[in-house]
């Protein structure tokens, strides 16, 4: 008898629609530097700085003790790099105190100054730290004259060099034979450190200092970080409208062409518009006036648009059909005219008189509607 093999266990089963996917996004997990990112590192910056500046502080001042050694002792090899040695790190000081000051203000300036000064401190203190080294196998008869001549008088102290406990480091005076003896053994058991001190006291310490300085750097240049710090000030919608219509007589694609007048005055000097040049002419009183004020202002208008397709700037206006003027004769004649316009459309061809006048007046108004000036551009 045929043994009937079990069901499939499928995942999705075809006798039922598809499961909807989720709308969440998939969660990712952030790294540990991503999550220290987060993090405002101005007080650890600050912090950092100011235990580099103790440290470079108290290498200086090392460096410029044992120069006035290696003078009195004469070994002039050794003092040369001992004021070099000096000096790098009075520089690397100056630059963490700088740094603790500008990190401290939070001005961008100052922390884009500290972050390449920074790079420089670091070079400074690999270099010195590289310097030191060599001249621990180069300057090694002179190191060891010096080393001998201080055990004698019993102030091997004095040398920040002979400060380990390998180097004969008694505080009273010692014999010719011994000192030479402990001096040599010495140089032999502390070689190995020199190179050594070069990557833990100098490198390595000098560029993490100088990459968590860049860290912050870029925290203060980022707009989602907590420490950004470049400033960006929008301005208000009245400021902004009102510096768009101070620039290029309302313009905005147009460099400017008259920067030194005020915006008050260059107001009424330039109209952005017909309606508004109606506007004009309405406000300073009657059709008489406001036409002259056009034509003043249309003549004054230079919008600084250098464009072959545009007509050129009206130098005066057509006048307009009616002008109110103050007379008998033109009131009698709108009269006149009122009165026979006022039954209703005209008559043409029963009387002369009336289609002579209605023939003048649509001269006039067609004179005025169209110029063979501005017939190229229509």
């Amino acid at each position: 008898m045929p043994i009937r093999p079990p069901p499939l266990k499928l995942k999705y089963d075809n006798r039922f629609p598809l499961p909807i996917p989720s709308a969440r996004k998939p969660t990712k997990s952030e790294s540990f530097l991503a999550t220290l990112y987060k993090a405002n590192w101005r007080n650890f910056v600050v912090a950092l700085a100011l235990l580099d500046a103790l440290r470079y502080a108290f290498a200086s001042y090392n460096s410029y003790a044992d120069s006035k050694v290696d003078y009195s002792e004469r070994a002039s090899k050794l003092a040369t790099v001992s004021i070099a040695l000096c000096v790098m790190y009075a520089v690397a000081v100056t630059i963490e105190i700088y740094g603790i000051i500008g990190v401290s203000a939070q001005r961008m300036v100052f922390v884009r100054a500290y972050a390449l000064l920074a790079f420089l401190s670091a070079v400074l203190v690999t270099t010195a730290s590289v310097l030191r080294a060599a001249s621990f196998f180069l300057n090694a008869e002179e190191l060891m004259y010096e080393c001998v001549a201080l055990s004698l008088t019993g102030n091997s102290y004095a040398k920040s060099n002979f400060r380990s406990t390998a180097w004969p480091g008694t505080t009273f005076p010692i014999g010719l034979r011994l000192a030479r003896k402990q001096c040599v053994a010495a140089w032999t058991q502390v070689s190995w450190t020199q190179v050594v001190n070069v990557f833990i006291f100098g490198f390595l310490p000098a560029m993490i200092h100088y990459l968590i300085v860049y860290t912050y750097y870029r925290q203060a240049t980022d707009a989602s970080h907590s420490a950004y710090l470049m400033s960006y000030k929008p301005v208000s919608q009245g400021t902004s409208t009102r510096s768009r219509q101070d620039q290029n007589g309302g313009y905005a694609r147009v460099a400017n062409t008259n920067t030194d007048a005020p915006y008050d005055n260059r107001q009424n000097e330039r109209p952005r518009s017909a309606r508004r040049r109606a506007r004009t002419g309405n406000a300073n009183g009657g059709n008489g006036a406001g036409t002259a004020a056009v034509a003043a202002t249309t003549a004054a208008t230079s919008r600084g648009l250098n464009r072959s397709h545009r007509p050129p700037a009206l130098t005066q206006l057509e006048p307009p059909v009616f002008t109110p003027q103050r007379g008998a004769i033109l009131q009698s004649a709108s009269s006149m005219i009122n009165s026979w316009l006022s039954p209703g459309p005209p008559t043409y061809g029963v009387n002369q008189a009336n289609r002579n006048v209605i023939g003048g007046i649509v001269l006039n108004c067609s004179a005025g509607l169209r110029s063979a000036r501005y017939d190229k551009f229509v």
